[in-house]
């Protein structure tokens, strides 16, 4: 396995005492690394978290489901690779999405997400 290059991040001076006073040093990662599992269903991996907000990856192999929930903020689901179908069951609202294609997520909507064939996604909330 190659060793990945340690990449350093500073703040600028400027705003560095209200995060931190080091550099963050960090290794890249891929999301096929980050969201590796031998288990079968959907797997979700927090990629940041804010004050105000939060990136999630998610992986769906064909045919798995994210099945009906509700998100109690507005949110966004944006396909990196592979296709999925978003619907609202009960509303009639069923949009395939493919890669590059995002759709939004209102609050306190069921909703759930199909996989078409493996794909690869962001959720931002």
């Amino acid at each position: 396995m190659q060793q990945k290059a340690a990449h350093t991040f500073a703040f600028p001076a400027n705003n560095a005492a209200q995060y931190c006073a080091e550099p963050i040093i960090f290794f890249p990662m891929t999301l096929p690394e980050l969201l590796a599992s031998e288990k079968t269903g959907p797997v979700l991996r927090p990629l940041f978290k804010a004050q105000n907000g939060r990136l999630t990856a998610i992986r769906l192999r064909k045919d798995e489901v994210i099945k009906e929930h509700k998100s109690p903020v507005p949110a966004m689901l944006l396909v990196l690779e592979g296709a999925v179908r978003y619907e609202e069951p009960g509303t009639g609202v069923s949009r395939r999405l493919g890669a590059l294609e995002y759709t939004e997520i209102p609050p306190d909507i069921i909703h759930q997400v199909l996989s078409e064939m493996d794909a690869y996604c962001i959720l931002i909330q």
